[in-house]
């Protein structure tokens, strides 16, 4: 009998395709409702904090309509994706968009970080963040499951199909895993287009 396996780090399985649409932005609801945003500390940011200082949170409509735009005019990956006028007047012009935050108490050292914030408004109802990204992992690992266990908060489970992705000799891997790093859809590992080769530990030095 023989087995086979795969070894490394990480195993890329696709999402299943009925869960996709070819509709870009996506409804508000749908971008909010897998985001877990975990917050330690002795008390909640205010809105206006989180507008100016969790940038990864916020929101420009005319930003994403013109990456939206770009995209389609420059990267193949993107040609068939339609645009939703509609979903994008539901984004605001320069805003965070209605996630939910709830307070998790940590250790002293978790409090000391949150010691600048506003303390004199509320935020609506989402789950925790460290927003300065100083707090240890295995404190964000706890406080998550604080929320699950003692606040009987939820998590989203992301459906996938059953059969990993192929990584040997898949150019449009990285690209569409990744559009930062590859904007024009092109240059994915063991790309055979490529005017000149690249070795794959060179690649990978270079885009790490």
């Amino acid at each position: 009998h023989h087995q086979r396996g795969f070894k490394g780090h990480i195993i890329v399985y696709p999402q299943r395709p009925q869960d996709l649409l070819k509709v870009l932005p996506l409804p508000v609801h749908d971008i909010v409702t897998p985001i877990c945003v975990i917050f330690v500390g002795s008390s909640q940011p205010t809105r206006k904090w989180l507008e100016e200082k969790a940038k990864p949170l916020t929101v420009r409509r005319e930003r994403i309509l013109r990456a939206l735009l770009w995209l389609q005019k420059h990267n193949p990956l993107y040609q068939d994706v339609e645009i939703s006028y509609e979903h994008l007047r539901e984004l605001p012009e320069d805003g965070v968009l209605p996630y939910q935050i709830q307070q998790v108490e940590d250790s002293v050292a978790a409090d000391t970080l949150v010691s600048q914030y506003d303390q004199s408004a509320s935020v609506q109802p989402f789950v925790v963040t460290d927003v300065d990204a100083r707090a240890p992992p295995n404190e964000l690992r706890a406080a998550a499951v604080r929320h699950i266990k003692q606040k009987g908060g939820g998590f989203l489970k992301i459906p996938h199909g059953p059969t990993p992705v192929n990584e040997f000799y898949n150019p449009d891997l990285f690209p569409t895993m990744y559009p930062t790093l590859f904007p024009y859809g092109l240059g994915g590992l063991e790309d055979r287009a490529r005017a000149s080769k690249l070795s794959l530990k060179r690649h990978v030095k270079h885009l790490l």
